[in-house]
This record gives C-alpha cells, structure tokens and sequence, in this order.
C-alpha cells in the first residue's frame, strides 16, 4: 500500500521534469562560444598567497553592428591562499570598471579586499571586473543606462531576447 502511495506521489513529478523546457537564459548560458578563453598576463607572490591575473574572454555577444565592442574581455584576478583550509568553496566578485582601466595590481582595492578574504576564509576569491562590458549601439551609456536601452529594445521586439544585456552578464 505505501510503495502505491509513493508510485502516485512521484509519478506526476517525473513527467512533469520531462516537460521541462528551457528559458531564454539558459539557452544564451549553455550555447557554445569558439571566443571563451584565457591567458595568464601576470602572477604575483605574495608570503601568504599566490595572485593571478588574466585576460578572460567569456564571449562574443551580438555583433559588430549593435555593440562598440561585441567581444566581452575582463580582467580575472584570481587569489590563491598558501593554506587553503576550504578546497571546496571560493567567492566569486563581479565587479564594474572599464577595459581601460589598465591591468589591475595587487594593492588596487578590489583585488586587495579579496585577497584579504582569501586570506580570512582559506578559500579561492576571483575578482571579475569589466562587466558589463560594452555599450550596445556605440552609444556612451553608463551601465544602468545600457541595460535599460536593451530592455526597451527587447520590449519593443521580443523575438531576440539575445539583445537583454542581462544574458551575457550571466555567461
């Protein structure tokens, strides 16, 4: 009688989990990109930790034609504590800024702070800069100003939710 229940209980759940149909964002995130990649433009050592900076490339959003700069670069300054006590757990920052705000340092205030943290908890931190990182239509906006302008361009045509700044600052 309890193995019946059980088989009414869960038999809906599992055809309902086989219906399941993917959003927008999930398509944007798993789709493949040939542009995703990084180099390694500079490692510190420090008596406690060791810092590593890259030059991320997470990917190629729209095209030349919407956006001043499609390809999406960051700045990943990524801090490894010498006693990492929590192998399993790291914190990721996802922070502002601007392509043009040079290669990041160990003592610029971001990347210091994360250190800091790595220190404190024993765990990985990476600090990811430059996001978003680009100004749809060639326009100067600032960030708030560029995902607003791709909310009204969505709003205004649905039928490319591509176009949503949000997506590509998931990727």
């Amino acid at each position: 009688m309890y193995q019946g229940k059980l088989a009414f209980f869960f038999l809906p759940t599992i055809i309902l989990i086989g219906q399941y149909e993917s959003t927008p964002l999930d398509d944007y995130v798993n789709a493949p990109d040939p542009h995703f990649g990084w180099t390694i433009i500079d490692t510190y050592e420090a008596p406690d930790y060791k810092l590593y900076i890259l030059n991320f490339t997470s990917q190629k959003w729209i095209d030349e034609r919407f956006s001043s700069r499609s390809i999406w670069w960051h700045y990943l300054c990524i801090t490894v504590p010498n006693r990492l006590t929590r192998p399993n757990t790291a914190f990721l920052l996802i922070d502002g800024g601007s392509n043009t705000d040079g290669i990041p340092k160990p003592n610029d205030e971001s990347v210091e702070l994360m250190s800091m943290l790595a220190l404190g908890t024993g765990s990985i931190t990476a600090d990811l800069q430059d996001v978003p990182n680009n100004d749809p239509t060639n326009q100067t906006r600032n960030d708030n100003a560029a995902l607003a302008w791709t909310w009204k361009a969505f709003i205004d045509n649905q039928s490319n939710p591509a176009i949503l700044m949000h997506l590509p600052m998931t990727k």
